[in-house]
């Protein structure tokens, strides 16, 4: 899978906020976060359902916590 390079700084972090409501209140809530945040359904799928389809900077943020 080819990945688009990010051109929407806003996005990129409501996103990252989206994987750590993942980690510490489940996917569920992050879910509702995102989606409240007007993140596309597509991209809510890819970052929740498998980490390993993470953009690589978003992967390292998750490792850290």
């Amino acid at each position: 899978m080819h990945q688009q390079a990010r051109n929407n700084i806003g996005m990129m972090l409501i996103v990252e906020q989206g994987i750590a409501h993942d980690a510490m209140h489940g996917s569920v809530m992050a879910w509702r976060f995102l989606a409240a945040n007007d993140v596309p359904d597509h991209v809510i799928l890819r970052v929740l359902s498998d980490p390993a389809k993470r953009r690589p900077a978003d992967q390292i943020r998750s490792d850290l916590r």
